[in-house]
């Protein structure tokens, strides 16, 4: 539930009684209840860092009654008998306060091995006012997790205790176990006593076990110790000072998602939110117009209602790590997580309190009968609105200081811990980098000069609660005081990664200005020295069919070419023309278009009865057809298709086309075997699996391999392989379809529908429009085209370079230097100015992204070694990010060509060839389209860099279109799938953990979303 925002006032007297809240609602709460004292006290004066000296005026040293033999703890309930090495155990209490009877209470977990030389370490929770044994210990970090019946535990393969001594600190008073015999006490809870009470636990508790006296010590933790350890560390140096010791060997502090500096936090969890596509661009605008958040002072009602605006839109989503599942709990008292992600259970905090209240729990523990609760909600007397002096004052004292950040995190985010870092004005050591888990890049780090930052990719707000590995191997790196690991070859680079990215990316490149690479002159023989201007010269085809082009030679200005007007010029008059880039290809799309051609095939000789290896089981059957259709008979040009029938209803179902982009990629291979087709292809290469969230289930789909020398598609001159190009695409595509439906009569005058994902954006934009123009001057209809549904869309080469590199600056992959070098450089919104320092600082900017998928920043890679054995290193439930390999041999089976009524072929996901031409923009082309009548709808998988939803946001703005339906949020269950927004004419919508081929990663979404499309509806809101 989210955190109600009222007044400091209010919220004081609401929580005079102490209420169980929840680690996602508490930092909400305090935010809320302080912006009003913050604003004074930034207007009033400027941030000062901690006085410790201020907590030393009573005696730290206090009477205990406990012993490190009493504390020991044998096992704790439900704790399992075998799987790990024995380590020491254990809980009780420390009195920081004798008059009053206050006591903190506190987990100790050894090292299984090397205790005696391992380092202590101190976690400390959140909250304020969370419990680090619940959620430190036995959600995040701890040796044992909790197990779905809430009595047993499991053991945690990454408990940092394999690497450290680490004690669980329960504090302050009132948290978890920690109680006091005051009750005033739970009402006078703040900064400053916190730290004063955790320094007194530790001189004490180090009496209690005083082997661990000189023995290094670390500080580490997450969110609101943001406030916490600073405070804290700056207390031991100073009680070290004051008393001449060292008995708390302070090295130095650990602190993830760090709650640091209430204005730039807001800043940065505003901007997450609407560069991760949660919020809307208006709601965006709303707040950027009524906050400064330079000026905390600026927190005016109308900065308040925009900034309530913003999260009341991003509904129901954990926004401690927004693609995280949520957990749903149910009436009868149960819980489920909807959808699981390998290692996390959205629902633990419940096993958690139903463990840790069980008597037989508190009794092992150590720890007086409580009503335990994970959070607590009490008044907060006191806290800076910004620890970033205290932190900036630590850097130069010679600790060694980390922040680390979930990147996935929108409470405290990435972006917000990176502006204050930047607040301290330190120099770079080590510049930005990628850092590995073996072959996954774990997350990026950078290293200043008195502190280290690093992100953990994939995280949300507890890191090592959502990314486990990755999280111990960054702290045992900071542990040894080296930055974490980098990987310096590229052995097991995956193949499908090396193979889809690099082909798309290439292909952008090659095509920046409308030019192909090859066509530049360098030089021409006897031209004179000091020619300082770019030149081209190359052949255009107009007409594949007859095979005829026209060639050209093409001088840029030598100054300003990036604003000088486009000339062409034409011998035989004495006319010239300026031409406008922006101009539609629709007038000249319909230069090869065949019509009807005789053709060899039939419906009944294309009908496959079934594909090698197909589950005999477990589906209804349905109608696949597989074959040819010849789009230029002079050439033996012909395209493939796999068609799919609906099980059910195939006789009243629409009909859609598939398309996918590269250009050059298989619809076949990804379209068909890896998203959205009837089965899946097992990793044996062999056999098939069937996908419940076929698209067939509510539609007949054809997956069409296009251009020629895609997949199976091929001609019998070779000269077309070269040619190919957009406009060849859309009418070899037109004529496919005429003569597809003449094979397939009972489909004419059906509602069509095209789809596809990537280039499709120039495809099937273009498609549309030429079906459009047959129609109309064939004054027919056969082809009833209803409307078209582009998956992240690559539709203007200038805005998708600018969103894809504010993608990677926002989701934290590429550096601050970097993106300010792009911003610098490059002027997206004029496609000529790609000059070349413009281009080597986007080529920076990928090189800095390391191994990762940019098609799904998130996505475990495939691993693909010399042997040809490949695996996945991380998995997530649907997806293997080794299907590729599988796929590939799979359609490279004789039998399975056969089955298919495929011409034997050594089939490839994606062919690389020229593309003679292609408008660097469809957006004019979508524009028609969206006032023609059709059905217009964009959707985006919301983790791509490679055509991101921020780059089609910037489309779709170019549009100009009027909102209908303001942005919302859209459901599978009780699961935000997403977000939608309808334009007149244009439905915008994004689907939530989704990467570039949207229904490999998120079906059961895609598929809800896609049905949505056909019946003409916005996708479901929660209602």
């Amino acid at each position: 539930m989210r955190a109600l925002r009222v007044s400091l006032l209010l919220i004081t007297v609401f929580v005079a009684a102490t209420v169980e809240a929840r680690q996602k609602d508490q930092l909400r709460r305090l935010i809320d209840a302080k912006k009003a004292s913050w604003a004074l006290e930034r207007r009033d004066s400027a941030a000062a860092a901690f006085d410790a000296s201020e907590i030393m005026k009573r005696d730290v040293v206090v009477p205990q009654d406990g012993s490190a033999e009493g504390d020991k703890i044998e096992a704790l309930p439900g704790q399992p008998k075998h799987g790990y090495l024995p380590f020491g155990q254990y809980g009780g209490y420390v009195t920081v306060d004798a008059t009053n009877g206050r006591a903190l209470f506190y987990y100790f977990t050894e090292a299984p091995v090397g205790a005696a030389a391992k380092p202590l370490v101190l976690w400390l929770n959140g909250g304020p006012g969370c419990s680090s044994l619940g959620y430190g210990a036995m959600e995040e970090l701890g040796p044992f997790r909790v197990n779905s019946d809430g009595k047993t535990l499991y053991k945690n393969r990454h408990a940092w205790n394999n690497v450290a001594n680490v004690i669980f600190l329960e504090s302050p008073v009132g948290v978890g176990f920690a109680y006091s015999n005051t009750s005033s006490d739970y009402d006078t809870n703040g900064d400053k006593r916190t730290a004063t009470d955790s320094l007194t636990f530790l001189v004490n508790w180090l009496e209690r076990f005083p082997q661990y006296k000189n023995r290094d010590f670390y500080i580490t933790g997450e969110s609101y110790a943001g406030h916490y350890i600073p405070q804290l560390a700056a207390a031991i140096l100073h009680y070290n000072k004051i008393n001449n010791a060292s008995a708390i060997n302070l090295k130095g502090i650990f602190v993830g998602n760090a709650y640091v500096d209430n204005a730039m936090n807001d800043k940065g969890a505003i901007e997450f939110l609407w560069n991760h596509a949660i919020i809307s661009d208006e709601a965006y605008a709303k707040v950027v117009k009524e906050c400064i958040f330079n000026d905390n002072s600026s927190y005016t009602d109308a900065c308040n209602e925009a900034q309530n605006e913003t999260y009341n839109m991003a509904g129901n989503i954990d926004l401690y790590n927004v693609y995280a599942p949520i957990c749903i709990n149910d009436s009868n008292g149960t819980s489920y997580s909807y959808k699981e992600i390998p290692g996390y259970d959205a629902c633990i905090d419940n096993y958690v309190s139903a463990y840790l209240n069980a008597p037989a729990v508190q009794k092992a523990l150590h720890a007086v009968p409580t009503d335990w609760g994970e959070c607590v909600d009490f008044p907060w007397v006191d806290a800076p609105y910004s620890t970033v002096p205290t932190i900036k004052q630590l850097t130069q004292s010679g600790l060694r200081v980390w922040l680390y950040s979930g990147d996935v995190d929108d409470v405290v985010p990435i972006t917000a811990t990176r502006y204050s870092v930047k607040d301290l004005n330190l120099p770079i050591k080590t510049p930005w980098r990628a850092w590995y888990t073996k072959y996954e890049v774990g997350g990026y780090v950078e290293e200043y000069e008195g502190l280290t930052l690093a992100t953990v990719r994939g995280a949300g707000h507890m890191v090592p609660t959502y990314q486990p590995e990755r999280a111990v191997v960054l702290f045992h790196s900071f542990l040894k005081g080296i930055l974490p690991p980098d990987w310096k070859t590229n052995e097991g680079m995956p193949n499908c990664i090396r193979w889809s990215m690099v082909h798309f990316l290439r292909f952008l490149w090659a095509n920046k200005k409308g030019l192909m690479a090859a066509d530049k002159i360098d030089a021409l023989p006897g031209q004179p020295e000091g020619v300082d201007f770019v030149q081209y010269s190359g052949y255009v085809t107009v007409e594949p069919k007859k095979g005829r082009a026209l060639f050209y030679y093409f001088a840029e200005s030598p100054q300003n070419s990036s604003t000088k007007p486009l000339v062409l010029w034409l011998n035989g008059d004495s006319t010239y023309h300026h031409l406008s880039l922006s101009t539609t290809i629709i007038s000249i799309l319909y230069l090869s278009i065949q019509g009807k051609i005789p053709q060899d095939g039939s419906a009944e000789g294309d009908k496959i009865e079934a594909l090698p290896g197909q589950p005999k089981h477990g589906y209804l059957p349905f109608g696949q057809y597989g074959g040819y259709v010849t789009v230029n008979a002079k050439n033996g040009r012909a395209l493939f298709y796999y068609f799919t029938e609906a099980p059910v209803g195939a006789a009243v179902k629409p009909l859609v086309l598939w398309l996918n982009g590269g250009p050059g990629c298989s619809s076949l291979g990804n379209g068909a075997m890896e998203e959205l087709g009837p089965f899946r292809v097992n990793s044996d290469g062999k056999t098939l699996y069937k996908n419940r969230h076929a698209w067939n289930n509510v539609a007949n789909v054809i997956f069409l391999e296009s251009p020629v020398g895609v997949g199976f598609a091929y001609s019998n001159t070779s000269s077309d392989y070269d040619t190919n190009g957009d406009k060849r695409t859309a009418a070899d595509s037109l004529t496919f379809l005429v003569n597809w439906l003449e094979r397939f009569p009972q489909y004419k005058n059906r509602d069509f529908y095209i789809t596809g994902e990537s280039y499709a954006g120039h495809y099937i934009p273009q498609l549309a429009a030429a079906i459009l123009h047959y129609n109309k001057i064939n004054n027919a209809s056969a082809i009833n085209l209803k409307g078209i549904f582009v998956g992240n869309a690559y539709v203007d080469n200038a805005m998708n370079d600018k969103g894809a590199i504010e993608f990677l600056w926002n989701h934290a992959i590429i550096s601050d230097e970097a993106y300010a070098k792009v911003v610098k450089e490059c002027i997206f919104n004029d496609n000529s100015s790609y000059t070349d320092a413009c281009n080597e600082a986007q080529n920076e900017t990928y090189n800095m992204a390391g191994n990762i998928d940019q098609y799904n920043v998130y996505a475990p890679i495939c691993i693909s070694y010399s042997n040809g054995t490949s695996y996945s290193y991380n998995e997530i439930p649907g997806y293997d990010a080794c299907i590729d390999n599988y796929v590939t041999a799979y359609l490279n089976a004789p039998a399975v060509q056969k089955a298919l009524h495929a011409v034997p072929t050594d089939w490839g996901e994606c062919v690389d060839f020229p593309w003679v031409d292609a408008p660097y923009s469809t957006v004019p082309t979508i524009k028609q389209l969206t006032q023609s009548g059709l059905r217009v709808w964009l959707y985006s998988g919301d983790v791509d860099d490679v055509v991101p939803i921020t780059a089609t946001r910037y489309s779709v703005k170019d549009l100009n279109l009027p909102i209908k339906t303001p942005w919302r949020a859209w459901y599978t269950k009780y699961e935000v799938g997403g977000y939608v927004e309808e334009y007149e004419g244009l439905t915008l919508a994004t689907v939530r953990g989704a990467g570039h081929m949207v229904p490999s990663y998120q079906p059961e979404r895609a598929l809800v979303l896609f049905h949505s499309f056909l019946k003409g509806i916005l996708p479901p809101d929660l209602s």
